[in-house]
C-alpha cells in the first residue's frame, strides 16, 4: 500500500534504556499506517485518544515515561495518547510527508524531530545536536537514537537510512553491526533502543538487532505482521527479554526475500514478446511468440525474473527460463476470452480471469468467491489476490476496464485508478510484493491506486507510441530511493488522453432569458447536467449586483467599473458595447452554485487539459469566453475598489456539453441562442485561453 517510513526513536542513556515505572516494560507496540496501535508480549498500554487516519501517514510513535505516548504523522504533527502531554515548538511541513522520527526526552515536553534529509530540528528547550548525516534534497533519513550523558543531557545518536546503513554521531558508545544493505532501495523504516540493544525495524515489520554480539529476546507473544501487506510503520519494544525470535510470517518473508532481490520489470506485447526494463535479467529462455498474431494478455513473473509465464486470450499458459509448466487450467481453443493470470507463491498453483470476470483455480489452488461477475460482457481485465499470513489466498480485487477495482474474499476495500465511465482504458491490475496495488492503461500509462511508495525502477522503459500492443506490465521492485517517473512517450500519452476525453452529458440546450444573464443561464445547464436543474432567475437574483450605473469610458475604454470578481457588474438589461451592462466572473459563480449545495471550484489560467479532464470526470464545465469564438484583445478597467479587471466587450459565457477526443472536437451550447457549437479542440484551447483562460466546475 501508500509508502511511509515510520520511525520511532527511543532514548539510549550509556548502556540503559531509560523507561519510568508506569510505562510498559515487556513486550511492545505495532504502529500501522493509519495510526492504528496493537500491544504484544504482554504490554499494558493506554492508546487513548491515539489519531487515527484515513489515508497513510503515521510515521512514527514514543512512549512516554509517565505512560501513553504520541504518534508523529508525515508532516511533523505530534498527537499525544494516554494521557501523555501536548508537545509545543515542533517543526511542521503542511502537506509535505518529509517527518521520519520523533524522540521525546525524559522531561516528556522537549526532544527531536528528523526529517528525511536528516536535520534534526529541536523542541521544547532541547540541546542542539551536531554530527548527523545530511541528504540534501533526498528523503533517505529513516531512524533516529539519541544518547543520554550520565546527567541526562543528549550528547549524540545515531541515524539509520533507508538502504540500512547506520551513522553514529556524536557520543554514542555502542558496538554497532550494520544491517544488511541495499543500497539505492528503501527497506528500513526505524531505529530504536531497549535495554541497551539497538536494533533496525525494516519494512513488513522485521527487525534486526544491530548490537554486535547482541542477544535481543523480548516477549513476542500475541505479535502478528501484516503478511506481505507493507502496512507497519514501527515496532517499537518496551522489554529485551522474556521470550526468543520474532516470529515472521511466511508471507512477510517472502515479501521481504522478493523485495530485497532484483529491480525492475518487463513489459509484454500483443504478439508475446517480453521486454525487460529498470536492469532486471530475465529469463526469456523458450518464450512463446507468435509474430504478427496480437494473441497476448497477461504475464507472471518468477521471482528475481528468473522466468515466468505468458497467458494467452485463449487460455494457454506458456512457461520460460526456469518456470515450471502449468497444469489444470481451462483452456477457450479459438475464443479471445482470458485476461489475467496470478501464479500463487509456491509457483504451481494460480488463478486464470475471464473477460466476464470468471475466476478460474488450477494447480490446486482453492476457489475464491465473491469475485464480480459480468455475464457476456468483455469488461473485466486485472486480477491481484490477497493472502493470508501462512500465503493461502483468500480473497482479491479485479479490475474492470473503465478502471472500477473491486475487492472480494477477505480483501479490503482498495482505492482504484481514475474512473472513466464508458471508456475502455484499463487492460490490468498487479500488486509488487510490498502490497502496492498498479493499473495499467492502454498503450502503457501505470497507475499507482494505493499510494506513494509506488517507485519502480523504470530505467530502459519504452512504449509504442499511439500503436495499441503494449499487453501488461509486471514489476519486480518498486522502491528505488530515486523515485523515478515512468518514461510515456509523448505519442502514447496524447493517444491515452484523447481516448479518455469522450464524454457527452445528453442534455438540452437552454437560453438566456435575460439580454446579460449567460453567466446564471449557463450555470443553470451545468446545475441540470449534475441532476438538479436550478433556474437561471434563481441563480442571477442570488448574485452580488450592488451598482448598476454605467461605466466610466476614456480613449474608447472604459477606465473604471465594479469588479465582476465580486459582483455582478452593471444592469442585466443593459448593453456592453455601450458600457451600461457587462456580467460576472467565476467568484461569485463559485459562491452561489455552492449556496445550492453544489461542489463548484473556479479556474483561471489552469489550462484546457483542466477542463478536457473535468468532462471527461463527468463534472460539467462553465467557461468564460468570446462570443466570437476567436482569440481577442483583452483590455483592463479599474475596478471600484481599485481591483484590476481584465475585460472584452464580447464576454460570454457558455456551457461544454461533450468532448470527443478521438475525434479531436468540443462541443458547447450557446445560451445565446440555444444552438450547439463544435469546434476542435486545438481552436477551443486557442480562443478560450487567449481571454481569462476562466471556468466554473461543478465537481
Amino acid at each position: 500500500m501508500l509508502a511511509a517510513w515510520l520511525v520511532v526513536a527511543v532514548l539510549s542513556a550509556g548502556f540503559a534504556h531509560t523507561v519510568a515505572a508506569s510505562a510498559p516494560t515487556q513486550g511492545g507496540v505495532v504502529l500501522d499506517r493509519y495510526g492504528g496501535l496493537r500491544t504484544f508480549g504482554g504490554a499494558s498500554l493506554d492508546t487513548s485518544g491515539a489519531g487515527r487516519w484515513s489515508w497513510d501517514i503515521a510515521r512514527a510513535v514514543t512512549l512516554a515515561p509517565s505512560g501513553g505516548g504520541w504518534t508523529l504523522d508525515g508532516w511533523g504533527g505530534a498527537h499525544p495518547f494516554g494521557g501523555a502531554p501536548a508537545l509545543t515548538g515542533l517543526p511542521y511541513w503542511y502537506g509535505w510527508d518529509i517527518a521520519r522520527a520523533l524522540v521525546v526526552l525524559p522531561d516528556g515536553h522537549s526532544g527531536y524531530v528528523l526529517d528525511g534529509w536528516g536535520t534534526i530540528h529541536q523542541f521544547g528547550g532541547a540541546p542542539a545536536l551536531s554530527g548527523e548525516p545530511f541528504w540534501q534534497g533526498q528523503d533517505m533519513a529513516r531512524g533516529l537514537d539519541v544518547h543520554l550523558d550520565s546527567s541526562g543531557t543528549p550528547d549524540g545518536g545515531a541515524v539509520l537510512d533507508a538502504a540500512g546503513g547506520l551513522h553514529p554521531f556524536g557520543t554514542y558508545p555502542y558496538s554497532l553491526t550494520a544491517p544488511p544493505s541495499y543500497p539505492g532501495r528503501d527497506m528500513y523504516v526505524g531505529l530504536h533502543d531497549v535495554g541497551g540493544h539497538v536494533y533496525a525495524v525494516g519494512r513488513f515489520g522485521i527487525v534486526t538487532e544491530v548490537t554486535t554480539g547482541g542477544s535481543l529476546a523480548p516477549d513476542w507473544s500475541g505479535y502478528a505482521d501484516s503478511g506481505a501487506d507493507d502496512g507497519i510503520r514501527d515496532v517499537v519494544l518496551a522489554g529485551a527479554t522474556g521470550g526468543g525470535a520474532q516470529p515472521v510470517s511466511f508471507m512477510a518473508r517472502y515479501a521481504w526475500q522478493q523485495a530485497t532481490g532484483p529491480r525492475g520489470g518487463a513489459v509484454l506485447d500483443g504478439y508475446g514478446g517480453l521486454h525487460p526494463f529498470g536492469g532486471l535479467s530475465l529469463d526469456m529462455a523458450g518464450a512463446s511468440y507468435w509474430p504478427n498474431w496480437d494473441i497476448a494478455r497477461s504475464v507472471a513473473l518468477m521471482p528475481g525474473g528468473a522466468g515466468g509465464w505468458t497467458l494467452d486470450a485463449w487460455g494457454g499458459i506458456h512457461p520460460f527460463g526456469a518456470a515450471p509448466a502449468l497444469s489444470g487450467y481451462p483452456v477457450w481453443h479459438g475464443w479471445d476470452i482470458a485476461r489475467a493470470l496470478v501464479v500463487n507463491p509456491d509457483g504451481h498453483s494460480g488463478y486464470e480471469m475471464d473477460a466476464y470476470g470468471g475466476l478460474h483455480p488450477f494447480g490446486g489452488a482453492p476457489q475464491l468467491n465473491g469475485a464480480p461477475y459480468w455475464s457476456g460482457w468483455y469488461i473485466a481485465t486485472g486480477l491481484v489476490v490477497h493472502y493470508d499470513s501462512a500465503g493461502t489466498p483468500d480473497g482479491g480485487w479485479t479490475l474492470d476496464a473503465w478502471g472500477g477495482t473491486h475487492n472480494f474474499g477477505a480483501a479490503p476495500a482498495a482505492p482504484g485508478p481514475q474512473y472513466w465511465a464508458g471508456r475502455l482504458m484499463y487492460i490490468g491490475l498487479h500488486a509488487t510484493y510490498g502490497g502496492d496495488m498498479y493499473a495499467i492503461g492502454r498503450w502503457g500509462p501505470v497507475s499507482a491506486t494505493t499510494g506513494e511508495n509506488f517507485r519502480p525502477w523504470w530505467s530502459g522503459y519504452s512504449d509504442w507510441g499511439s500503436w495499441d500492443i503494449l499487453r501488461d506490465i509486471a514489476l519486480v521492485g518498486d522502491d528505488s530511493t530515486a523515485r523515478p517517473s515512468q518514461p510515456v512517450s509523448a505519442d502514447a500519452s496524447s493517444t491515452y488522453w484523447h481516448h479518455v476525453w469522450v464524454y457527452n452529458f445528453n442534455i438540452g440546450p437552454v437560453r438566456q432569458g435575460l439580454p446579460l444573464d449567460c453567466e446564471s443561464a449557463a450555470l443553470e445547464e451545468a446545475t441540470r447536467a449534475k441532476g438538479n436543474d436550478i433556474s437561471q432567475y434563481t441563480i442571477f437574483n442570488a448574485l452580488p449586483n450592488y451598482d448598476k450605473g454605467p461605466a466610466t469610458w476614456s480613449g474608447g475604454h472604459i477606465a473604471q467599473w465594479g469588479d465582476p470578481y465580486g459582483e455582478f457588474v452593471g444592469n442585466v438589461y443593459g448593453s456592453e458595447s455601450r458600457g451600461t451592462g457587462y456580467g460576472v466572473y467565476d467568484p461569485p459563480l463559485v459562491a452561489v452554485a455552492r449556496q445550492f449545495g453544489f461542489n463548484a471550484v473556479g479556474v483561471e489560467r489552469g489550462g484546457p487539459e483542466v477542463v478536457f479532464n473535468a468532462i471527461a470526470m463527468g463534472q460539467p464545465v462553465l467557461i468564460i469566453t468570446s462570443d466570437t469564438y476567436t482569440p481577442v484583445a483583452t483590455y483592463w478597467w479599474t475596478a471600484y475598489d481599485g481591483r484590476a479587471v481584465p475585460y472584452s466587450l464580447s464576454d460570454h459565457a457558455v456551457t461544454i456539453v461533450s468532448e470527443d477526443g478521438v475525434a479531436g472536437t468540443i462541443t458547447l451550447n450557446d445560451v445565446w441562442d440555444g444552438r450547439m457549437k463544435t469546434f476542435t479542440m486545438s481552436q477551443f484551447a486557442s480562443f478560450w485561453t487567449a481571454y481569462l483562460d476562466m471556468a466554473v466546475i461543478l465537481q
